[in-house]
């Protein structure tokens, strides 16, 4: 086994070195949600890559807005990923670097878009990824995350959550309008 490595799939053995300088072997499972929510969010990264480029070929003030609002949503919502990965069995490294690679995935669509040209292909093709998207990370958000804010025992923290969720439910209802 790897020294001091971490695990990449499902039941992987690795080695884990105690205080005394002993490896000993681990078992480690990475959850089927952790690799849902990358997917996802690869995809949802293509959409802004698409947005984000195409925004800027209608005029630089629409590019500067449209990059703007989604550095804006990306922050919470990276962390948000970032949290679902380690509640995965992600360890913080990988889960760092499964980020960064999925970001990178944002630049291939905006080079996407570059390379056709025309806004109104764009336009067609984010429909159906958008649509994806939000399919996804309702699952995510329905199937793994929710039921682990339910299972939260000390009321304040459950409160928190509770309140940060219409929050957020409410800005964003008023940005759409």
């Amino acid at each position: 086994a790897a020294r001091g490595g971490g695990a990449k799939a499902n039941g992987e053995t690795v080695a884990d070195c105690n205080d005394d300088h002993q490896y000993k072997e681990i078992e480690r499972k990475i959850e089927v949600v952790g690799y849902l929510n990358l997917i996802a969010n690869g995809i949802d990264n293509f959409a802004h890559g698409l947005a984000v480029a195409g925004s800027f070929m209608m005029s630089y003030r629409t590019g500067v807005l449209t990059t703007t609002a989604i550095l804006i949503h990306e922050v919470p919502h990276e962390i948000g990923d970032f949290a679902i990965l380690l509640s995965s069995g992600f360890t913080r490294w990988e889960a760092a670097k499964a980020q960064l690679s999925t970001a990178a995935i944002g630049m291939m669509g905006a080079l996407f878009t570059l390379s056709l040209g025309s806004t109104a292909i764009v336009g067609g093709i984010q429909l159906y990824i958008l649509g994806f998207t939000a399919g996804a990370f309702l699952n995510i958000s329905l199937v793994s995350v929710l039921p682990q804010l339910l299972k939260e025992e000390r009321p304040a923290h459950s409160a928190a959550q509770m309140v940060a969720l219409l929050l957020g439910t409410y800005t964003m209802a008023s940005l759409a309008c």
